[in-house]
């Protein structure tokens, strides 16, 4: 399989460096040494993607699965927490620097892939494999060294010398750091024969070679797209490549989600990066089973006198025979009597039949684990009214309300303005929910709806509740002296406007914001404004989680895809509930 060069890379990074950069990784995922998910939070939540036998790449879904090791524990010690400051690769090898702002990730996406974290003067604080080599040391405490180069980058246009006796190919491949479906297709645009002797290559051919260099290298840096080519193996390119014409091709247009369709499976999938070993001790049982036959067939046809069949299987097996001694595959048999030659051959034969009822358990094995999926979850972007409780009004104002005691607390004195209205009851544990005060009388009662709907009242299974509302002046943070004042509390002072005996009870849909589904929680009469189709719910006997299933059961019959679960149970009210049923856009006015 042969997946992207360091030119590629390098585009990939550079267009990746100004989407992540000033982002948090938030948390890191893997499930074994080659499979990393880096999440980000920012403006917009993301995963950085890294395969350490593919690439790079951003997703909307990143894994769910630790490994445990220690490395991945000394990784997420070094990363969690630290701002992104740039991703640039290193020009001529398949390396990228992800630097966080006091220190480095490196990603060598060669051999058997590394991953190595470094403090600013390039000190190596951890690795996944610690390795010594000629030129370098990659272990803890050791400065990091790049690889000795391999050749010129091809980024720098540097020209072939064409003094060597030997392949075209031999040569360039010598001289530059390229890899094979470049040079192949360097020939291809070129048309010059990859096996003609560098020292004869004339001057009209060599500014063939440089010119298709210098087309590959604009448009690897142009593209907005991903290439699959299927054949013998698969090959992936950021351009199309004419040399793989006869190859099955697929084109995963804009490059960023190009890379996610085409590289997602190579990371939430085991199945399709090792099916090749699946193959090999496949065909591995196949050849014992087919020795082991014309070994069985070489001892019946000694055993019957078959001299023309023991020669003919002596040839098959390319085996040695003497009077009592026969010699296959560098191991001697040896017998007093044809019976006995026949018995050790016998033998041999079995011997290779229990090495494929091996082969095939352990190949067996390793297809039942390859076809498990790795756990994994879309990463979910949020605005910032999805800390709180919210919702949008029948005429368009967005409510917004508290959580919990902090997050009232947050919403009064950072989110609420002098031009809001403030909802509250006079239950205890109720949350404070803020509209612009131009708010429509349609708006106030939806506001007061779900102000009481979201209170304790709910849990406590009440049908009504009263609920009033102030301007921002009358809220004060501060208890009449003698008095305590809970956290996420407030006093309200002054003339109070109430709303008696309003009903709990809601509707819960699905809206559409950025392009992104979300779980909709809200009065009925904005529910059925908002969402093509909506649950009503009422306080009752369900607990929060089936009441949670069952919802999003009832909208997925409704809708192709709705979110996970866990997005339902958040948007309900604390406390018990009772489903009245399902509903469409426009029921209630």
């Amino acid at each position: 399989m042969d997946f992207l060069s360091d030119l590629e890379l390098a585009a990939i990074a550079d267009r990746l460096n100004h989407l992540i950069g000033g982002m948090f990784i938030n948390n890191i995922y893997s499930p074994d040494e080659y499979k990393y998910s880096f999440l980000l939070k920012g403006e917009h939540a993301s995963s950085i993607n890294v395969n350490l036998k593919i690439g790079i790449w951003l997703s909307d879904r990143y894994l769910k699965e630790r490994s445990g090791t220690e490395f991945l524990a000394q990784l997420r010690r070094f990363a969690e927490g630290r701002r992104v400051g740039s991703l640039r690769a290193v020009k001529g090898e398949r390396i990228i620097f992800l630097n966080l702002g006091g220190g480095n990730i490196i990603f060598e996406f060669f051999g058997n892939g590394n991953l190595i974290c470094t403090d600013e003067e390039m000190i190596i604080s951890c690795a996944l494999r610690e390795e010594e080599f000629k030129s370098r040391s990659i272990t803890a405490g050791q400065k990091y060294i790049l690889p000795k180069p391999r050749g010129n980058p091809l980024s720098d246009l540097a020209q072939l010398p064409y003094n060597e006796d030997v392949p075209l190919a031999k040569h360039m491949a010598y001289n530059w750091s390229i890899s094979r479906k470049l040079m192949n297709e360097i020939f291809f645009m070129s048309n010059v024969d990859s096996q003609k002797s560098a020292s004869k290559i004339s001057d009209d051919e060599k500014g063939k070679i440089m010119n298709s260099l210098k087309q590959i290298i604009e448009q690897i840096n142009q593209s907005d797209a991903i290439y699959e080519y299927k054949n013998d193996e698969t090959v992936y390119s950021l351009i199309k490549l004419g040399h793989l014409s006869q190859y099955q091709e697929t084109k995963y247009e804009g490059l960023l989600d190009g890379l996610k369709q085409a590289f997602d499976k190579y990371i939430f999938e085991i199945k399709d990066l090792n099916q090749e070993r699946v193959l090999k001790q496949q065909e591995l049982e196949r050849q014992y089973l087919e020795r082991a036959t014309l070994l069985r067939q070489l001892a019946s046809a000694i055993m019957q006198y078959n001299s023309e069949s023991v020669k003919d299987l002596i040839s098959k097996l390319n085996a040695e025979i003497k009077s009592d001694t026969i010699i296959i595959n560098g191991k001697t048999l040896k017998g007093a009597t044809p019976a006995a030659i026949a018995s050790e051959i016998y033998r041999e034969a079995k011997s290779y039949e229990e090495g494929a009822k091996r082969l095939r358990k352990s190949a067996s094995k390793i297809s039942v684990r390859e076809k498990r999926q790795i756990k994994y979850k879309e990463v979910i972007n949020r605005e910032w009214y999805e800390k709180y409780r919210w919702f949008i009004t029948s005429n368009e104002l967005l409510a917004v309300g508290g959580r919990d005691s902090s997050s009232n607390e947050a919403l009064l004195k950072k989110i609420m303005k002098p031009n809001d209205l403030v909802f509250h009851t006079e239950i205890q544990g109720s949350p404070f929910f803020l509209i612009p005060n131009n708010a429509d009388e349609k708006s106030i009662m939806e506001v007061a709806t779900a102000t009481a709907s979201f209170s304790r009242a709910w849990r406590a299974g009440l049908s009504s509740a009263d609920v009033y509302y102030v301007t921002p002046e009358q809220v004060k943070f501060s208890a009449p002296s003698g008095e305590f004042l809970p956290k996420g509390g407030a006093i309200l002072v002054g003339q109070k406007n109430y709303i008696r005996g309003v009903k709990l009870q809601l509707g819960m849909g699905l809206v559409e914001i950025k392009s992104s589904l979300k779980v909709f929680s809200a009065p009925l009469q904005s529910a059925s404004v908002h969402c093509r189709w909506f649950v009503e719910i009422i306080p009752g006997r369900l607990q929060q989680s089936e009441a949670a299933k069952k919802i999003s059961k009832m909208l997925l019959s409704v809708y192709e895809t709705v979110p996970p679960v866990e997005e339902f149970q958040k948007a309900l009210p604390a406390g018990n509930s009772d489903i009245v049923g399902i509903r469409k856009m426009g029921d209630i006015k």
